[in-house]
């Protein structure tokens, strides 16, 4: 079974069982569960992006957005 960090409202680091219970889920939803790493620093999800059909598979950097100046 796979377990995740989450932070309560009084700032206690708890290691809780995926899937959260619906009580739990809920807390998370509101905000009142914040999911942490084990020593309460922000978790983050690691998402690979997805690559663009141009790129032939291979991820490319993107060129900054272009904006026009008023005169």
């Amino acid at each position: 079974m796979e377990t995740a960090y989450f932070m309560g409202e009084g700032g206690h680091v708890w290691e809780m069982d995926l899937p959260l219970s619906e009580q739990h889920a809920r807390a998370h939803g509101e905000g009142r569960l914040v999911r942490v790493n084990q020593d309460g620093t922000a978790h983050e999800e690691h998402k690979p992006e997805p690559a663009s059909k141009d790129s032939g598979g291979k991820r490319v950097a993107k060129a900054p957005a272009k904006t026009e100046e008023k005169t």
